[in-house]
């Protein structure tokens, strides 16, 4: 009988935990006054919407600066998109590989409504979908604090990106990688940037945005003047794609880190970003790791760096180059002078 007594306490715990989620003495637990972060990733358990309902009115009793709803002990490894990013001042939310779904998402929106400091929002894996992403941008509409924003393997397709394209978010650094935009979704982004006059960083890994989405994006790039940093690795761009974007390049003087990793880049492709390597004066970063770059392609792309004066980190590791073409960029070195990290494998 005191068994199952014990057993109907701990039941009815967890069911009132369930339907009012954490109470503030509680949520205590997880914040620091001091430094004004409020930190769940090492919960062993997961928050529920009730949960997560109770913290967010939590933060808006409290002092909160930064937020990680993770409960996953890698997400240490995802706290910020860049160093840059962790020095910003604000609240940081950040549901690294926390999953809260469209629903989560939805509960999120209507406590950002009325947000005026948040600065950074992270929700990378949580698979909100195109809906949760009609959530988040209906919330932060006529924001004008938030500059970094990351949904990156959310399942987010074109519908989607519809709903992000809001112009009036001041970003800086937006993050889709790992979603499903196919060419539909990089015409919509496109639409982005031609409104967009802030947006310094993007990255479009693994959409499968293809020759198409590649041909959007260079057409875009000879008019951006803001992006530093495009991300297009494994996305199936071909030769004829890397040509739209060499073709972008020709006219752009901002962006400095471009990564093609992973692509189907060949001797054609990589001839011509030898070729924009000769007149560009800004790229400092290209990344050609993984792609099928041959011996004719190394030589292009090493006769670009004989009259390249900007390029200091080169990537051409995992292609299919043998002696003759590490030959060739050996022998544009004797007269580059900037280039430092040079990647063979």
């Amino acid at each position: 009988m005191r068994k199952l007594h014990l057993l109907i306490t701990a039941l009815c715990i967890v069911l009132s935990s369930q339907i009012y989620g954490l109470t503030p003495e509680e949520i205590k637990d997880y914040f620091d006054e001091d430094t004004g972060i409020l930190d769940f990733s090492k919960r062993t358990q997961k928050l529920s919407l009730d949960d997560l309902r109770s913290i967010m009115e939590f933060c808006e009793e409290k002092e909160v600066v930064e937020l990680n709803l993770s409960t996953k002990k890698e997400a240490q490894r995802y706290r910020c998109l860049a160093s840059e990013t962790a020095k910003l001042l604000g609240i940081n939310i950040d549901l690294v590989y926390d999953p809260i779904g469209t629903e989560g998402a939805k509960l999120i929106s209507e406590a950002l409504k009325e947000n005026t400091t948040l600065m950074a929002l992270n929700l990378e894996g949580n698979d909100i979908g195109d809906e949760g992403a009609k959530y988040i941008s209906e919330a932060l509409m006529g924001n004008t604090t938030l500059v970094v924003l990351n949904l990156a393997d959310n399942n987010i397709g074109a519908e989607g990106i519809i709903e992000l394209s809001a112009e009036n978010l001041p970003l800086t650094d937006l993050d889709l990688s790992r979603n499903r935009m196919r060419n539909e979704g990089v015409r919509k982004i496109s639409r982005i940037l031609m409104e967009n006059e802030t947006l310094t960083r993007l990255n479009l890994d693994d959409n499968a945005i293809g020759g198409e989405g590649a041909k959007d994006l260079g057409e875009i790039l000879m008019t951006n003047t803001t992006l530093v940093f495009l991300g297009l690795s494994a996305n199936q761009i071909d030769d004829d794609g890397v040509k739209k974007i060499a073709k972008g390049l020709e006219k752009n003087d901002t962006l400095t880190i471009l990564n093609l990793n992973v692509n189907d880049i060949r001797n054609d492709g990589a001839r011509d970003l030898g070729r924009i390597l000769s007149a560009n004066s800004t790229l400092i970063g290209l990344h050609l790791k993984g792609n099928t770059i041959g011996n004719d392609g190394a030589k292009g792309i090493g006769e670009g760096l004989t009259k390249n004066h900007s390029l200091t980190t080169l990537d051409l590791s995992h292609n299919t180059i043998d002696s003759e073409g590490v030959h060739s960029i050996g022998e544009s070195l004797r007269e580059n002078t900037t280039l430092t990290t040079l990647g063979f494998k």
